[in-house]
């Protein structure tokens, strides 16, 4: 089996989009292929302007979203796409702007989260009370005092089951500094990553924060890759960050 596929770097959360059904194994195989490689997603091209994701995971991811937005414009040759992505409740706007030499400015709506609650989750000699942001697919807590590396990694799965959550992201969040360092699991792919970058956490973070201020923000939010911009409010949630395309090639089995 030859399946086309392209790698993309959106704010270095490196990213493998396939051309078939989606295929948890298949995702697998390609990771072990591409090492760089931290997620993969599955697309095809329905209908002009449009876009079908599928994380391996069935998760939502937000940078892969975005990342089907460039595929789907340079695919159907228009800046405005429609990307149809698991874990979203709803088709999703995506704007792409092409710069140079493989790289663009991408802008898009995430689904809002469908609750924001603190919850008490266990720890190894007690329990702690975080903000937790339930998204479609993943939910988010953000962590604001010190947890090491080894604390959150042991941990995120713990807390994945206790909220019953399809995926979960632990959000180490430096609130003057607007520094965030994500860990995200996601069981049915059977991944563990620090990402470089994560678009929902990203979002996590502004819902919370827009809540919490009551009114509409914008936050340029850096991570270990780059720097991803938020703007958010209780009915919407825009991303923006620039994407380039590192390779497309064909996986071939």
């Amino acid at each position: 089996m030859s399946v086309p596929y392209a790698i993309l770097d959106p704010t270095g959360n490196i990213t493998a989009l396939m051309q078939t059904e989606r295929d948890a194994a298949l995702a697998l195989d390609l990771m072990r292929s591409e090492p760089s490689v931290e997620q993969v997603g599955f697309v095809r091209f329905p209908r002009p302007g449009e876009v079908e994701m599928q994380m391996a995971g069935g998760e939502f991811c937000g940078n892969a979203t975005l990342s089907a937005g460039v595929l789907g414009s340079e695919h159907w040759g228009v800046p405005e796409i429609t990307v149809h992505a698991s874990g979203a409740d709803r088709p999703l706007a995506v704007s792409v702007t092409r710069l140079e030499n493989g790289t663009y400015d991408v802008s898009g709506e995430l689904p809002l989260p469908e609750r924001i609650t603190e919850e008490r989750l266990p720890l190894p000699d007690g329990e702690t009370a975080l903000p937790v942001v339930h998204f479609p697919g993943i939910a988010h807590a953000i962590v604001t005092g010190d947890m090491s590396r080894d604390a959150a990694e042991r941990l995120v799965k713990t807390w994945c089951k206790a909220l019953r959550a399809d995926g979960m992201g632990i959000l180490q969040w430096e609130e003057q500094a607007r520094r965030m360092t994500p860990l995200v699991y996601v069981p049915s792919a059977d991944t563990l990553f620090w990402e470089s970058s994560c678009a929902s956490g990203t979002a996590a973070v502004g819902a919370w924060t827009a809540l919490r201020e009551g009114k509409t923000i914008t936050l340029d939010i850096k991570q270990p890759g780059g720097t991803l911009q938020i703007t958010a409010d209780q009915s919407n949630l825009h991303l923006r960050e620039t994407i380039r395309i590192v390779k497309s090639a064909v996986f071939a089995q």
